[in-house]
């Protein structure tokens, strides 16, 4: 089976893929994304660790914010 991503970031177009916040990519279309854009990479989560950057979401969300600027940067 797959290993399964959640985008953590705001809205958001790279390339072929359309970014929500909390969706959830297949492992191949993650590797597609990050050829578009390495930096996006800090956006993603495994599924299997969400449970715990859920319940510490404050600490986080500045650390992805940051992420998410950078990668807007880069587009």
């Amino acid at each position: 089976m797959d290993k399964k991503y959640i985008y953590l970031g705001s809205d958001l177009q790279l390339g072929n893929f359309f970014l929500r916040k909390n969706m959830i990519v297949s492992e191949e279309n993650f590797k597609e994304i990050i050829k578009e854009n390495k930096k996006a990479k800090e956006l993603f989560i495994g599924t299997s660790e969400y449970p715990k950057v859920k319940s510490n979401l404050a600490f986080y969300s500045k650390k992805i914010e940051k992420a998410f600027q950078e990668v807007l940067n880069a587009v």
